[in-house]
C-alpha cells in the first residue's frame, strides 16, 4: 500500500473537512455552502462511502482528502502529504526538495528563538522599552515570538555556529551577508525582530524595524529558498482559526496593526506588510471567508495602494468573460473597504477606542461605495471623457450586480456625473454592447491599444526618452500602463525596480521590453516617440469630443458647450 493509500484508509474525510466546514448530513452524504465560493444555498457535498468531496456550485471540482487540504490551505502536494502524515501516524519518506526547505525552517527557527532571547539582554531593554511604549502586552511579545538583534555584526553567526549551522544556508536564508572580501556578517544588526511566519506556523524570514535613526525604518529578509514577501500575510498562522469562525478577514498593512488587532481580542486580521495585495496573498485567504475588508491608509498614496489591489490581486476592474482564471469580479460583491476616522492607522484607533474598532469594521463601505467618490476625486468630471471612463471602469462590477443594486448607483453616478439618468443608462448599454461584441472574438480579453505598448518599450529602452517621458500627460494611458509608467520613472536603478513590481505588473512588463525595436538612432526615437504621443492625444481628443456630444442630449447646446466643443475640436487639429 503506498504512503497516500495508507493515509486515506487512516483518515475519515467527514471528520477532516468538519474542522473547515460545517457539514449538515443530508442522506447518506454530507453537504454545506462551499467553502471556495459565496453561495446561499448548499452545493458542497462530501460522500463518506467514497471519501470524496465536489462542489455542484460555480467551482464545479472536487478530490479526495488531499486535494481539499491543498485547496483549503493554498498549498502543494508535498507539504500537504507530510500534514496528512503526521496526522495519522504514517511515516513519510523524505524527498531532497522537502529536505532542502526543511533546512531553512530550522535555520529561521533557531534565529527566531535567539533574537527572542535578546529581549531579556541589556542592550535589548531598547527593544522592550519601545514595545512597551506602544502599549504592547507581555503575552502578545510572546505569541508572536518578537526579538532583537544585536548591534554585534557577529553575534548571530556565533550562534549558528554553535548550532553547527550550515553558513551558506544561512547567508541563503537572508540571515548573514557575505561581502566581497569573504567576510561574513549579521544581516540584521541593532533591529527589532518581526518573525514572518507561513499559514501552518513556520518561519519563513523576518521583519526589522529601526530603533534609531537608521533608514531604511523596516526592512525585510532578501527574497530566499522560503521567503517571498509577495506570497505572505504577516499573522495569517495566528488568525485563520478566528477568519474561519468569522468568516470575515480584515487586511491591514503593519506589524503593528496586527499586533494591536490581536492584543484587543480583534484576531481575524493579517497584514500585507506594505501597501497594495498581492495575487499571491490574495489566494492565502480567499477561500477562508466571504467577507473581505481592506482596512489600508486613505490618504492619496493609500488610495492609490488600494486601487492598484483592486486591479491586479482581485480584478474586480476585469470582465466576468475574461480568460484569467484568477479574476476575483464575483468577489466584489463581499469585498469592503475600511475608512478610519481621522486619518489614524489601525494600531492607533484600536488602542485609543478599542471599543469602536467591531462598530467601525461592521460600518466598512461596500466596494462601490468606496469606488465611486475616489474615482471622481481621481478623474476630473468636467473634462469631457472622464465620466465614461470612470463607467466604464466600474462595468464588469455593475455588469455583476443585480438590477436592483445596479439601479441604485447608475442613479449615484447620475448624481455625481450632473447628468441624466437616461444618459448615464444609454452610456451604461453602449459600454455593455462594445464589450460583448469584444468579447465574442474567442472570449479572450481586449488587448491594450498597440500604440500604448509600443510607446512604453520606446521609453523603457531609452534613457534620454525616459526623462522625456515625465513630461507626459498621462491620460494617454489606460490605468495600468499608467501606473507601470509612474513607477519606472520613480527609480533610478532598473534592478530596484524590476524587484519592486508584483508578479502580474512584472509580466507585462516583460512582455513590452521583448518586443524587438529597430536599431535606431536617437533621432529616429525621438521622432517616434512624438509620433505616438501624437496619435494617442488626437485618439484621446476624439473621445472625449464624441462623449461630450453624447452626455448633452438632444438640446440645443449652450454658448458655454459651443465653446467647450469648440476648444476639444482645436485640440485636435493641433494635435
Amino acid at each position: 500500500m503506498s504512503e497516500v493509500e495508507e493515509i486515506k484508509s487512516k483518515l475519515d474525510i467527514v471528520d477532516f473537512i468538519s474542522e473547515y466546514v460545517n457539514l449538515n448530513q443530508s442522506g447518506r452524504n454530507y453537504k454545506a455552502n462551499c467553502p471556495f465560493h459565496s453561495e446561499k444555498t448548499p452545493s458542497f457535498i462530501v460522500d463518506p462511502s467514497r471519501q470524496l468531496w465536489r462542489c455542484f456550485g460555480s467551482c464545479a471540482t472536487g478530490g479526495d482528502i488531499f486535494s481539499f487540504l491543498m485547496k483549503i490551505e493554498g498549498i502543494e502536494f508535498p507539504e500537504a502529504l507530510k500534514i496528512l502524515g503526521d496526522r495519522s501516524g504514517v511515516h513519510i519518506t523524505a524527498n531532497s526538495s522537502s529536505i532542502r526547505k526543511d533546512d531553512y525552517f530550522q535555520i529561521n527557527e533557531i534565529a527566531k528563538n535567539f533574537y527572542k532571547s535578546n529581549l531579556s539582554t541589556d542592550e535589548g531593554k531598547i527593544a522592550v522599552d519601545y514595545l512597551t511604549k506602544r502599549g504592547i502586552d507581555f503575552n502578545k511579545i510572546d505569541s508572536f515570538d518578537l526579538g532583537y538583534s544585536l548591534k554585534d555584526r557577529d553575534s548571530l553567526k556565533n550562534h549558528l555556529l554553535f548550532h553547527d549551522v550550515d553558513f551558506e544556508k544561512a547567508i541563503d536564508s537572508g540571515l548573514l551577508n557575505k561581502f566581497d572580501n569573504g567576510n561574513v556578517k549579521d544581516f540584521f544588526v541593532g533591529r527589532l525582530m518581526f518573525p514572518i511566519s507561513d499559514r501552518n506556523g513556520k518561519v519563513l524570514g523576518f521583519g526589522a524595524r529601526a530603533l534609531d535613526d537608521s533608514m531604511p525604518k523596516y526592512i525585510n529578509t532578501p527574497s530566499s529558498p522560503v521567503f517571498d514577501k509577495r506570497t505572505i500575510l504577516y499573522g495569517l498562522h495566528l488568525a485563520k482559526d478566528s477568519i474561519r469562525k468569522n468568516d470575515e478577514v480584515v487586511v491591514v498593512e503593519g506589524y503593528m496593526d496586527v499586533i494591536a488587532a490581536h492584543e484587543f481580542n480583534f484576531k481575524n486580521v493579517v497584514a500585507s506588510m506594505g501597501t497594495a495585495l498581492t495575487v499571491e496573498q490574495v489566494r492565502q485567504i480567499r477561500n477562508l471567508a466571504s467577507s473581505y475588508i481592506l482596512a489600508l491608509d486613505q490618504d492619496t498614496a493609500g488610495q492609490e495602494a488600494t486601487l492598484r489591489s483592486l486591479q491586479s490581486s482581485w480584478g474586480i476592474f476585469e470582465s466576468l468573460n475574461t480568460s484569467n482564471k484568477d479574476s476575483f469580479s464575483d468577489y466584489s460583491k463581499i469585498l469592503k473597504v475600511l475608512a478610519i476616522p481621522n486619518g489614524k492607522d489601525p494600531d492607533e484607533f484600536i488602542r485609543s477606542e478599542s471599543e469602536d474598532w467591531g462598530k467601525i469594521v461592521s460600518e466598512a463601505l461596500a466596494l462601490m461605495d468606496y469606488l465611486i467618490p475616489v474615482l471622481i476625486s481621481r478623474f476630473d468630471i468636467n473634462v469631457p471623457g472622464n465620466s465614461q471612463r470612470i463607467l466604464d471602469l466600474i462595468f464588469p462590477i455593475l455588469n455583476n450586480m443585480d438590477q436592483l443594486d445596479r439601479g441604485k448607483y447608475l442613479t449615484e453616478l447620475s448624481n455625481q456625473f450632473n447628468s441624466s439618468l437616461e444618459n448615464v443608462q444609454a452610456m451604461f448599454k453602449v459600454i455593455s454592447q462594445s464589450k460583448q461584441s469584444n468579447g465574442s472574438d474567442n472570449q479572450k480579453p481586449i488587448n491594450k491599444s498597440s500604440r500604448v505598448i509600443y510607446l512604453l518599450a520606446l521609453i523603457f529602452s531609452n534613457s534620454e526618452l525616459k526623462t522625456k517621458a515625465k513630461d507626459l500627460n498621462f491620460e494617454i494611458f489606460d490605468l495600468e500602463s499608467r501606473y507601470l509608467l509612474t513607477e519606472y520613472l520613480k527609480f533610478d536603478n532598473l534592478n530596484d525596480f524590476e524587484n519592486s513590481l508584483s508578479e502580474d505588473y512584472s509580466r507585462f512588463y516583460h512582455q513590452i521590453i521583448e518586443l524587438s525595436l529597430l536599431e535606431s538612432t536617437q533621432n529616429e526615437f525621438n521622432d517616434a516617440f512624438e509620433f505616438c504621443v501624437k496619435i494617442l492625444n488626437k485618439q484621446r481628443y476624439k473621445i472625449a469630443a464624441a462623449t461630450f456630444s453624447e452626455s448633452q442630449g438632444s438640446d440645443y447646446p449652450s454658448e458655454e458647450q459651443i465653446n467647450q466643443i469648440n476648444q476639444i475640436n482645436q485640440k485636435i487639429r493641433d494635435s
